[in-house]
């Protein structure tokens, strides 16, 4: 299941509540989907967008037959998201982990250094001047989550993709298919060559 929120074009105010909330819903589906109620295998959160809109994203895997009971157990956590937000600890602790998670990809100071002048250091062209990124995390508050969650996760302007792509049976004729395919395609190739190619008697006569 992939259900894609339509974001309008690049709001600033909006940026860095939404980056928190698409970590903070990321766990939080790992930890229900996947440890608790053992329907998925990968279940995540994210968001891609620009100066052009964009889109926010909540995507669950779920085995045929859990399909239905997977389905129900998304849409609850999404109603109960909008309806609830987070608490402060939450907020604090995802705040947290963004900016660790950043920082350990930096195994030496020269190298810390460098992302924080690439990173930490974000040129706002709304405001025409730099922005610390931890600076901007640090003032998003949990009211500001749920206002965000509201406007977004509410909408009626999104997509969603409630169906396998392929049943079991379609997935493996396909997968048995496909070499026998390729080996009937090279056996044609090969044997279109030979009779094509001219014997010894036609190139001397």
């Amino acid at each position: 299941i992939f259900a894609a929120y339509y974001l309008p074009a690049f709001q600033v105010e909006d940026e860095y509540p939404l980056q928190i909330m698409a970590e903070y819903l990321n766990t939080q589906l790992y930890y229900y989907l996947r440890i608790e109620e053992g329907l998925s295998y990968s279940p995540g959160a994210g968001l891609f967008w620009d100066e052009n809109g964009g889109i926010f994203y909540i995507s669950s895997d779920f085995n045929t037959p859990d399909w239905p009971e997977g389905e129900k157990k998304l849409h609850q956590f999404i109603r109960s998201f909008i309806e609830q937000g987070m608490t402060q600890e939450e907020l604090d602790h995802t705040r947290k982990k963004l900016l660790l998670s950043e920082a350990l990809y930096s195994p030496t100071n020269a190298s810390l250094v460098d992302w924080y002048r690439e990173n930490e250091l974000e040129f706002d062209p709304a405001k025409g001047r730099f922005v610390n990124v931890e600076a901007e995390y640090r003032k998003v508050t949990i009211e500001q989550i749920q206002a965000v969650a509201r406007r977004y996760l509410s909408s009626t302007q999104y997509q969603l993709v409630d169906e396998p792509t392929m049943t079991l049976n379609q997935f493996w004729v396909l997968l048995i298919g496909s070499p026998v395919a390729l080996l009937a395609l090279i056996v044609w190739v090969v044997w279109r060559r030979k009779i094509r190619k001219p014997n010894n008697t036609e190139l001397l006569s």
